[in-house]
């Protein structure tokens, strides 16, 4: 059996284990951890079970939630959140303008969607109900990320000027991929700002790899919103005046190897995809997405 088989039943079991015997925000780890690692469609999986372990996952979610409602809802109840009333309410608004819809079955698709992602919203906040939860639910997705660049790195170009062949259980595409690694990078540059020296090495290294990946990916999408949502938290890094001693100068120094890490990664392949985002010759490719903010 390969090794990744074998680690995928070690922390499996173990995920299970501490989800039913320790707390339950461990059980929204191990769906975190499976939903990257996405057994079901890498190569390994031939050497385990044919199961869904990305659905089970979710269901051990569910069940733990039900089980610890009681406990969970004494420190963090929903009700205490407006916002999630309104998440409610908005999904309603989608079902009742399914009699409307000009494409019924595309709007029954993408609302079962979103139905899944305010389950899976609304359990996470039950069960992560502690700094170290919360942390732990972070490193798990950061981890996660890192997983899927080393299958990038590993695999390299495969497509021309972009990798093809790494899937998420709900991403069959390398974009839905790719973006789903957006949000490391302002993760991950906190933790080496706020991080002791081994946090900030193991970050530089996570980093290194989504950054080679996201450049194989060759993603306009991810491209733009690893711009926008880096440089509005370094802006965040340098001015913000919750900084404490020190952090200015750690900002800097992030900014100047996360600059010069992001060039050394990128190539003329890379660039010359990423110079098409204001081509908007043909409106199907998705080539304009900038020309959305552009004034008329």
């Amino acid at each position: 059996m390969s090794k990744f088989a074998l680690l995928f039943i070690g922390i499996l079991l173990t995920g299970l284990g501490a989800a039913l015997f320790y707390h339950g925000w461990a059980a929204f780890l191990l769906y975190e951890i499976t939903y990257f690692m996405n057994p079901d469609d890498r190569w390994w999986s031939s050497q385990l079970p044919g199961i869904s372990y990305s659905f089970w996952t979710a269901i051990l979610m569910i069940a733990v939630l039900i089980k610890q409602y009681r406990e969970l809802s004494q420190r963090s109840p929903w009700r205490s959140h407006p916002v999630f009333l309104w998440m409610v309410a908005l999904l309603g608004s989608y079902y009742l303008a399914y009699f409307w819809a000009l494409e019924e079955a595309l709007h029954e698709q993408f609302t079962f969607i979103f139905l899944k992602l305010i389950v899976i919203v609304l359990v996470a906040y039950k069960l992560l109900d502690s700094e170290k939860a919360l942390n732990g639910a972070i490193w798990a997705f950061l981890l996660g990320c890192t997983y899927v660049a080393y299958l990038a790195t590993s695999l390299g170009r495969n497509a021309g000027a972009r990798l093809e062949g790494i899937s998420l259980p709900n991403a069959p595409d390398v974009n839905g991929v790719a973006n789903a690694l957006v949000p490391a990078g302002a993760l991950l540059m906190y933790f080496a700002w706020m991080g002791s020296k081994k946090v900030r090495l193991l970050c530089f290294i996570c980093g290194g790899l989504i950054a080679n990946a996201l450049v194989l990916f060759n993603s306009r999408g991810a491209f733009l919103g690893i711009v926008v949502s880096a440089g509005l938290y370094m802006l965040f890094m340098m001015f913000s005046r919750h900084r404490q001693k020190g952090q200015r100068g750690m900002a800097i120094v992030i900014l100047v190897v996360g600059v010069s890490g992001g060039l050394y990664v990128t190539d003329a392949v890379f660039w010359e995809r990423m110079s098409t985002l204001q081509n908007v010759e043909s409106r199907d490719s998705g080539a304009g997405r900038v020309v959305f903010w552009m004034p008329l």
